[in-house]
């Protein structure tokens, strides 16, 4: 599988996952200004993705044709 339709397959469970962590964030009082918040989301919704795309290609590699 490309690289481009990893991303793009997951993306928005990235993104979802990021807003459940911003939003416990605020629930918690741990950020309360606007920019921080933004910063958070970003650096979680980028380490989200790397870590779902690399889990994915070695699953890919693991599990290839071959069944193991």
């Amino acid at each position: 599988m490309e690289l481009r339709k990893l991303v793009s397959a997951q993306l928005p469970i990235a993104v979802v996952a990021s807003i459940a962590i911003a939003a416990y964030n605020l629930y918690t009082g741990e950020i309360t200004t606007l920019v921080p918040l933004v910063i958070d989301f970003l650096i979680n919704t980028v380490l989200l993705i790397v870590a779902f795309v690399g889990a994915d290609m070695v699953w890919n590699r693991m599990f290839d044709k071959d069944g193991v």
